[in-house]
């Protein structure tokens, strides 16, 4: 770290994605603002980069089908999941697992990201701002009129049905709200790498 905020040869962040290299070199000028007061080294800049993980943000489980578990619930996240996704070609199909709360931009969130899917596994959230399974077909049909679709009280039986229907070249992608993340995470036994 040298006197004008050099840092050579540090690695790519852990965290998946462009938005990714810009929070990092956000990051670094900020402590570059401040390391009078507050002493970090390269070496730590490194660890960070290689150690930083995000709970729910594009978490990869690899395995046969591969688990993408990304909260995206607003067109910009979607768009981010999107180009991720583009960014990580699958050689099958790619299932989305796909509940959002009421108050939110669905119609945005599945025409931001309905070309990267495949197959639509849709559920409910049972909490006060949340939308019915048949609330989320219905939009998902709206935007994507010949999706192959279906649906599932809950994200965790929406989960179990897409792990059914994918094959091992599949993936499969839970996104669309912190609730939708968390509810698989539980009923499947997933925990951050």
């Amino acid at each position: 770290w040298g006197p004008g905020g050099d840092c050579p040869d540090l690695p790519l962040p852990q965290l998946v994605g462009e938005c990714q290299l810009m929070n990092a070199s956000a990051a670094i000028a900020a402590l570059q603002e401040i390391r009078g007061y507050v002493p970090v080294t390269v070496s730590d800049i490194r660890t960070g980069l290689e150690q930083a993980r995000l709970a729910g943000r594009f978490e990869v489980f690899p395995g046969a089908p591969t688990v993408i578990l990304d909260i995206a619930h607003n067109p910009q996240a979607a768009a981010t999941l999107a180009a991720n996704l583009a960014r990580m070609p699958c050689r099958g199909n790619t299932y989305a697992v796909f509940a959002m709360l009421g108050d939110k931009d669905i119609a945005g969130v599945v025409r931001t990201i309905k070309d990267q899917i495949d197959v639509w596994v849709v559920a409910g959230i049972a909490e006060q701002r949340g939308t019915s399974s048949q609330q989320m077909l219905d939009m998902v049909m709206a935007e994507v009129p010949d999706a192959a679709i279906s649906r599932e009280a809950t994200p965790a039986l929406a989960f179990a049905r897409a792990r059914c229907l994918a094959t091992r070249d599949d993936r499969i992608v839970v996104f669309g709200s912190f609730y939708t993340v968390t509810a698989v995470m539980k009923s499947a036994g997933l925990s951050s790498l």
